[in-house]
């Protein structure tokens, strides 16, 4: 369901803006909160590197990657480190259907006042180079309707998408359908090019 929210939000442009956009992303990763990502490409190695600390120092992750991109060969060393490392790591779709894929770059640190991150870059060292958005703000209501979508697309995942999961048993929280009902049958309404 739609909804609003005003806040103060910063713009960034890229590739013009790639090394400010890079440069506070990276920096509020570090902050010492729990956080919520989804991603599509997932390969920036600081932000790898700075997921690992965070675990090390007891802050909780919890992380949705698109099933196309998590495979991939750039990505599936770095997704492996995390979930032998024991971060919470989902793989999936769309619940709309596997031939659909998660595309959302967003993450929610939940700070005193939630840190929200959303736009186009994708999380890898090209990103910030392509011609691409980002916005960095704060928004209580958005970071709850953030947090639900993550929930219900990461239940989405354990219920239907089980092969796809690289971690040994579900995140807490999640306890799998072993019989979902059939999802209903989607085609794209575009053929895609």
């Amino acid at each position: 369901m739609p909804f609003q929210i005003t806040t103060t939000i910063t713009c960034f442009l890229l590739p013009g803006d790639g090394a400010q956009a890079e440069a506070e992303f990276l920096r509020h990763l570090a902050d010492p909160s729990e956080m919520y990502i989804i991603a599509y490409g997932f390969t920036l190695q600081p932000m790898i590197d700075q997921f690992l600390a965070n675990h090390v120092a007891g802050d909780p992750l919890h992380i949705y990657l698109d099933h196309s991109q998590a495979s991939g060969m750039a990505e599936k060393p770095q997704v492996k480190r995390l979930v032998d490392a024991g971060i919470e790591v989902t793989i999936g779709t769309s619940p709309e259907g596997s031939q659909f894929i998660c595309h959302t770059k967003g993450i929610v640190c939940l700070d005193p006042a939630p840190w929200c991150w959303e736009g186009s870059v994708n999380f890898s060292v090209s990103g910030w180079h392509q011609l691409n958005t980002a916005m960095s703000f704060s928004s209580k209501d958005w970071a709850k309707n953030f947090v639900d979508q993550f929930r219900q697309i990461r239940q989405f995942a354990w219920d239907y998408e089980r092969a796809f999961q690289l971690m040994p048993k579900p995140p807490t929280g999640v306890k799998p359908n072993p019989n979902p009902p059939p999802l209903r049958k989607r085609t794209p309404s575009v053929t895609p090019r």
